[in-house]
């Protein structure tokens, strides 16, 4: 009996090879598919998952970056409605809007160069 081809299996495949074969039997065959899995081109490993870093989202960072040109623009930061809510104005506070401002940038920046990154 010829043994099968394992180098034109997928990795799914082999894997499944693997877990269904007789290994008294064939431990030969074993050897074959551990040493092919463990060459398989597109295999996902452990540390490629934790190599894997979530990136922030677009969006998250295009709401900050107006966010922080409207501030720019009208003087006030924060949320307002009907008196209710946080705002903080240049007129009225000018070194705590300049804080929270420069703060904005910053994190602006830093999900910037986060989603530039490989």
């Amino acid at each position: 009996m010829t043994p099968p081809d394992y180098k034109n299996y997928s990795l799914a495949e082999l894997q499944d090879a693997l877990k269904n074969i007789d290994a008294n039997r064939w431990p030969e065959r074993v050897i074959a598919i551990r040493k092919l899995i463990d060459e398989f081109p597109d295999k996902v490993t452990p540390k490629k998952i934790a190599e894997k870093k979530p990136k922030p989202s677009g969006l998250i960072i295009l709401i900050i970056g107006l966010a922080i040109s409207l501030s720019v623009y009208t003087g006030k930061l924060g949320l307002s409605k009907n008196g209710s809510g946080f705002e903080v104005t240049f007129v009225e506070s000018p070194i705590i809007f300049s804080v929270c401002l420069i703060s904005f940038c910053f994190l602006f920046i830093f999900l910037l160069r986060l989603r530039i990154k490989d």
